[in-house]
């Protein structure tokens, strides 16, 4: 079952990926205001990084959301309701170095990020078995996660992304859908040249990335772009430490994830 799940999803990651973008789609209607009381706000701190998360209890099985670059947990807003309201009890926090989340210089590998989740379900003391969904950079650490605690995962899903070193990754690679890989793949250049464009360059690049345009309304964009705005002393051999970086650092090799 956990091998269909993922190969499914990754199907249809890759036929998005390779699809034409729609700006046709209309942003989801809003949850009640009973729905978004269901989702709390907390911070923990694992493995020396503070995390910021959201959580909406619903039972006793656990739902692990994990998002993608440009992004926080901000994007499961909706979705954590509709899961608590079917029994699911439903964990979404902010990745390594995004979001509301600490900012370490190191760490930003996907096994490493992995071992973080791993260490905030404890922390909450979530599952053990959670079943984890990962969409976009998330994805590859939801496999990262299955990978490293098979007997703790009890199902997995990747949207929107294949995975370094599994087909069709290589065909991905070479095309201009993952133009943006290489672009933040360049040390310290992407950060010089958008670093104080953010507030254009995010929208733009959601709206243009996105199916579901429609889903960033013009509250969402200013509320990426204020995380994604956010600086922090420079590490050494960079200029900056912001999220821009933090891009790069998390951007895919051709090798599986680490």
């Amino acid at each position: 079952m956990k091998r269909f799940i993922y190969a499914a999803a990754l199907f249809l990651g890759a036929s998005a990926l390779f699809s034409p973008v729609s700006s046709h789609a209309q942003a989801a209607p809003l949850p009640s205001a009973a729905d978004q009381a269901l989702v709390h706000e907390g911070k923990q701190e694992v493995n020396g990084v503070r995390y910021h998360y959201l959580i909406a209890r619903g039972g006793p099985q656990v739902i692990v959301l994990l998002h993608g670059w440009g992004s926080t947990s901000y994007m499961w807003r909706y979705v954590m309701p509709a899961l608590a309201h079917r029994g699911y009890t439903v964990l979404a926090p902010d990745l390594r170095g995004l979001g509301d989340t600490s900012r370490p210089a190191t760490g930003y590998e996907k096994a490493t990020i992995a071992q973080d989740i791993h260490a905030l379900v404890a922390a909450l003391k979530l599952g053990p078995d959670v079943s984890v969904v990962g969409h976009d950079m998330g994805g590859m650490v939801a496999y990262a996660y299955a990978s490293q605690y098979p007997t703790e995962t009890r199902t997995f899903t990747i949207m929107d992304v294949p995975l370094p070193g599994i087909d069709p990754w290589d065909k991905l690679v070479g095309t201009d859908r993952v133009w943006h890989f290489h672009f933040f793949g360049q040390r310290d250049v992407a950060e010089l040249l958008v670093q104080d464009h953010v507030a254009e360059f995010l929208p733009w690049f959601h709206n243009n990335e996105a199916v579901n345009a429609g889903a960033f309304t013009k509250e969402v964009d200013d509320y990426y772009v204020r995380k994604y705005s956010i600086r922090v002393p420079c590490a050494p051999g960079s200029s900056t430490t912001g999220p821009l970086a933090r891009m790069r650092r998390t951007t895919p090799s051709s090798h599986a994830p680490r």
